[in-house]
């Protein structure tokens, strides 16, 4: 066993997970670290490369198995079994295992079912972190999900913003930190790696369904862009970067911004200094009526350029006479000759 772990630890995707864990994600010596593991392949060798790391010396790792059940899919029990295929799985490897069950059965106005389930998931993972007293929460998010991500939002019209699609950590609550290590991985490696070891993992059929814009870019556009270029996922990992660097000094514009031009800022109601709006630039102009739109109320999923440009054009021009702009159910635009009112709608 000790020769077959020293082995594996000079894997190369070990070896990469591993520089990225240290270098990008900040994990240090004994941390402790909720592992999310949905039963699939990335996860799973996620789940696997750590734990090879897991007894290491310079790493001592502290490792806990974290499932998320969503029961949306198990009419046919194919969730269930995920979740016991894990626990058997954490069983294997020593580990301690916590499963938490979700309820998206009621509606939400506020956000799409999609979004609410990336919510749920990640406080339920938090509340995992914090009962084990984990600083770090990973995912098995790759290079190919940051490039889908950043395509689905090109498609949407977003911003530079968008372009960063996915980092290797932020925080998901003060003290605790969402990590991705494999952002400098493909799945092709993952399936490599999970295939070297003898290693089953389970099958999410739903990512085949090519109703689903997203599994349409991963059956049809991925494979394209692979071609044309094989390191498509690396080049997608650098603009990201990139375009992080670049949302840091925009964001500095847009709080200056936001001191010159807003007049009036509550929880119902904002109110901007048309003309002064005017003399910004466009980008900046642009990112600030986004950010003040999503303060009021209004859904990131509903800001897509095509949605944001008519208003922006509206403050933008010389006409006097008062317009009115709804954004979906939730929040109502208002540009007359001097100032632009946004406004939360009252139920």
């Amino acid at each position: 066993m000790p020769h077959r772990t020293m082995v594996l630890a000079t894997h190369p995707f070990v070896k990469k997970i591993a520089s990225a864990a240290r270098r990008h994600c900040g994990v240090g010596t004994g941390a402790k670290i909720i592992v999310a593991t949905s039963g699939g392949a990335d996860s799973v060798a996620l789940l696997r490369a750590l734990a090879v790391l897991a007894p290491r010396r310079r790493w001592d790792l502290k490792l806990t198995v974290g499932h998320i059940h969503h029961h949306l899919r198990d009419t046919d029990g194919a969730a269930e079994k995920d979740a016991v295929f894990v626990d058997q799985l954490a069983e294997e490897l020593g580990l301690d295992y916590q499963r938490r069950d979700l309820d998206l059965q009621q509606p939400d106005e506020q956000n799409n079912l999609e979004a609410r389930a990336r919510m749920q998931r990640y406080q339920a993972l938090s509340d995992i972190a914090v009962q084990t007293r984990a600083k770090f929460v990973a995912t098995g998010h790759h290079g190919d999900d940051l490039l889908e991500t950043m395509l689905m939002k090109f498609l949407r019209g977003s911003s530079v913003r968008g372009l960063r699609a996915m980092s290797w950590d932020r925080y998901l609550q003060e003290d605790i930190r969402l990590i991705r290590p494999m952002l400098g991985v493909d799945h092709q490696a993952a399936l490599q790696f999970v295939s070297t070891l003898g290693q089953t993992w389970r099958e999410d059929l739903t990512n085949n369904d090519r109703h689903q814009h997203r599994a349409r870019l991963r059956h049809e556009v991925m494979p394209v862009l692979r071609q044309i270029r094989p390191n498509a996922a690396g080049k997608a990992l650098a603009l990201s970067q990139h375009a992080r660097s670049m949302t840091q000094l925009l964001d500095a514009s847009v709080s200056e911004a936001y001191d010159q031009i807003v007049i009036k800022d509550t929880t119902a109601a904002i109110t901007i200094d048309r003309c002064k709006a005017q003399q910004l630039v466009h980008v900046v102009l642009c990112e600030l009526l986004r950010l003040l739109l999503v303060k009021i109320g209004a859904r990131v999923d509903s800001l897509s350029q095509r949605a944001v440009e008519p208003i922006l054009t509206a403050i933008m021009d010389r006409k006097g006479r008062q317009r009115e702009f709804h954004l979906d159910r939730n929040v109502h635009v208002l540009v007359s000759k001097d100032a632009c009112l946004m406004r939360r709608n009252l139920k």
